[in-house]
């Protein structure tokens, strides 16, 4: 098929398919496939310049979860594993190297890991609010940061019950820490997924559009609460005191209680017990589901197959679904006759535009005349 794609799409998609790449895709291709292509120049392979060059290659390993995520037709030569997941780690050498961290986790019960990420930061205003408001519920806060980032945002301080770490840390590993009962961080697909894996709740503050997204479809799944901080009380005390109550709810529900700010177990009767089992069952039913993937077994089975036999997966880059496509669909005449129009009406707007100044000329012209005859 001429278009180049066989996955199904809207009469709509396949218009600004065939327009764009026929005339912007190699300029802003060549701009995202730029770090690849290094990689590739190293190995001595050609760049990509189109779209299309994935689908010629070998298949793509995809290291998402329609679990979370919205299911969706991929193309064929697309692979979705799952979560690249459990990660491998040497624990002797962790316990060795983080010997104080484990320490520390191991003397609170009640810890909350923040990361959000070492590229963008909170303003230093809203990073107090969020300590305090962890601080305030009996929680012990874990924050990783960077060094640049620690500097700009605690300057000054070192907040009783809150310990930095700048370097690496295992984060898997500590999220899998039952003293360990929330995670705060930016709602990045990774760190969802590393979450959902261990069953602890999340409160996301995205930065990025794909951050909210992913925040939003777990919140929507009951397993995350999600904050807009550019909302105008996106993080101010009392948005964050109801965000607190509503996450230590998925906490208590999923570890056996969360503690309220005098110390107290959380307790909740009725509709609120309801949606504790609720949300419960749909993290234990996440991370069941994460787990049953086997992502990182699939991807090193598909690794080997590639290494061992040293040629792509033909039947991956086999056309489909061109049978569910109509005869004119599939040679793109729907297509030619939506961009014949778009193209004609183009024209005749051009053509008016142009004609327009010479007709007020042509007026001003014959106003003239008849002015001098009078």
């Amino acid at each position: 098929m001429w278009l180049d794609y066989a996955v199904p799409m809207s009469l709509l998609q396949r218009t600004v398919n065939f327009v764009f790449k026929r005339t912007m895709e190699r300029m802003v291709y060549r701009w995202i496939f730029a770090e690849t292509n290094q990689f590739r120049a190293e190995l001595g392979l050609g760049p990509h310049t189109h779209m299309a060059d994935l689908g010629t290659a070998t298949p793509v390993l995809v290291f998402a979860s329609f679990t979370l995520e919205v299911s969706r037709e991929m193309p064929p030569a697309c692979l979705v594993l799952g979560p690249l997941l459990p990660m491998g780690v040497d624990e002797a050498v962790d316990a060795r190297d983080h010997a104080a961290l484990w320490a520390w986790v191991e003397a609170h019960e009640q810890v909350a890991l923040v990361t959000l990420g070492s590229v963008l930061a909170l303003d230093r205003q809203d990073a107090v609010h969020l300590t305090e408001a962890l601080l305030a519920r009996n929680l012990h806060v874990l924050w990783l940061l960077s060094n640049s980032t620690l500097q700009y945002t605690f300057p000054f301080m070192q907040p009783r019950g809150v310990r930095f770490e700048t370097g690496y840390v295992p984060l898997f590993r500590l999220l899998g820490h039952p003293h360990v009962t929330m995670a705060v961080h930016h709602g990045s697909p990774l760190l969802l997924y590393e979450a959902l894996w261990q069953a602890k709740p999340s409160l996301c503050i995205p930065f990025l559009p794909e951050q909210n997204y992913m925040a939003r479809r777990a919140e929507e799944a009951g397993v995350a609460v999600r904050l807009d901080r550019r909302a105008a009380d996106g993080l101010a005390p009392h948005t964050l005191q109801l965000a607190l109550d509503r996450l230590l709810a998925l906490q208590g529900s999923s570890s056996g209680g969360g503690r309220s700010s005098s110390g107290s177990m959380s307790t909740s009767s009725g509709g609120a017990g309801d949606q504790m089992k609720k949300t419960s069952s749909a993290l234990s039913r996440l991370s069941r589901a994460l787990r049953s993937e086997h992502g990182l077994q699939r991807a090193l089975d598909h690794i080997h197959t590639a290494l061992e036999h040293d040629a792509p997966a033909a039947h991956l880059l086999e056309p489909h679904t061109l049978h569910a496509l109509s005869w004119t669909a599939q040679h793109g005449l729907d297509v030619l006759a939506v961009v014949a129009v778009l193209a004609g009406t183009g024209l005749l707007a051009l053509l008016f535009l142009l004609c327009l100044p010479v007709r007020l000329y042509l007026a001003m012209a014959y106003d003239a005349d008849k002015d001098k005859i009078d």
